[in-house]
């Protein structure tokens, strides 16, 4: 395996409660890379144990150099109950910083009190976003 000496990489990690599911984790890994950005979000409850969260959406945005407020973005594995939440999430991501951004969700809701209503949706796209916009790298300039 080769590895590049030059090249940059630094990997965040938290975790936040699922609202409304006292026993649910959101465990959240953000790796900045010199090109590109990774963000990976899963749940886990705390009686799972050794059980591993099924894969969910996999997808990948990058800017619109000719509308920065409308970013593009690509479904490369879709599980349709977290590609919304995927896609939503890398969408801000690309907008707050101007980076292409892989984004994985494999984000459960059925632990929360009516299994991932509209509003459920919303509250946990919140529990994640608070904690990981002051995480992001800054914009990129133009020409940069």
């Amino acid at each position: 395996m080769a590895t590049d000496t030059g090249s940059f990489s630094q990997t965040v990690t938290f975790s936040t409660p699922l609202p409304h599911a006292l026993d649910t984790q959101i465990y959240v890994r953000l790796t900045t890379r010199d090109k590109c950005l990774m963000l990976f979000v899963t749940t886990a409850g705390t009686d799972d144990g050794e059980t591993l969260s099924a894969m969910g959406s996999f997808v990948y945005a990058v800017p619109d150099r000719f509308k920065p407020s409308e970013p593009l973005c690509t479904n490369i594995y879709v599980e349709e109950n977290s590609l919304e939440f995927a896609a939503r999430l890398a969408r801000l991501v690309v907008k707050r910083t101007q980076q292409p951004v892989y984004v994985s969700s494999s984000l459960s809701l059925d632990r929360m009190g009516l299994g991932g209503t509209v509003e459920e949706v919303l509250e946990a796209f919140q529990a994640v976003t608070g904690p990981l916009l002051p995480l992001l790298p800054p914009p990129l300039q133009n020409g940069a």
